[in-house]
């Protein structure tokens, strides 16, 4: 697994989210499939297929490469996001970012946080 973490421990959740003072954790992820996001996204209210692993490994036949971010506080994915990044030319690489950042009710705040 592609990961790499990072802690955010200023970030505190609105009551009622997660009743726990641990701080929200960022994992980056770059792997092909994602069966933990991608169950997320189905779960979640507004969801879209746009931010599933299987989009990006679509996407990736085109060239581009999908990288998640993925914010939690202990093993519950609060909010993510998928971008999708492509090389133009040497030097010249661009993103976007489709129907996201994604987030549970009560944790829009991390949206700023994520791009």
């Amino acid at each position: 697994m592609n990961m790499i973490t990072g802690i955010d421990e200023k970030a505190t959740l609105p009551p009622g989210i997660i009743t726990s003072s641990e701080p929200v954790t960022y994992t980056i992820h770059t792997e092909l499939s994602d069966p933990e996001w991608d169950n997320f996204l189905l779960n979640l209210p507004g969801g879209n297929h746009l931010q599933t692993s299987l989009w990006g490994q679509g996407k990736r036949m085109l060239g581009w490469e999908a990288t998640r971010i993925i914010a939690r506080q202990q093993a519950q994915i609060l909010a993510g996001a998928q971008l999708l990044t492509r090389k133009i030319i040497p030097g010249i690489t661009i993103s976007y970012l489709t129907r996201g950042p994604v987030f549970i009710p009560g944790s829009e705040y991390l949206a700023s946080r994520l791009i």
